[in-house]
């Protein structure tokens, strides 16, 4: 699992289609350092899930998210966009779980 980050930009479908052709220097890098869990489970002995998350601010339209998912398939990877209807969600969440209901 890779996640992106992508703050407010007028460009977030570009960015996000962007890094396709960059996953696999992304994943180089990242194996370049080992992490252990409490376990010691090794992110070295892990397997890449091919999900690909992508937190931002800004709505994607359907046609942009739609675009992208195909993208994202045609080279075997998923693609979870976390927009802020995302984020308004585990907000809500989060308060009913607090108000015990």
């Amino acid at each position: 699992m890779i996640k992106l980050y992508i703050p407010h930009s007028t460009e977030t479908a570009g960015i996000i289609q962007g890094f396709i052709p960059n996953y696999k220097d992304a994943l180089k890098q990242a194996n370049e350092f080992e992490v252990k869990n409490r376990d010691q489970l090794s992110s070295r002995t892990l397997t890449f899930s091919n999900r690909i998350y992508a937190y931002n601010y800004d709505y994607l339209s359907i046609e942009e998210a739609a675009a992208l998912d195909r993208a994202y398939k045609l080279v075997g990877l998923v693609l979870i966009p976390r927009d802020m209807n995302y984020l308004q969600m585990r907000q809500l969440e989060a308060k009913i779980k607090l108000s015990g209901k």
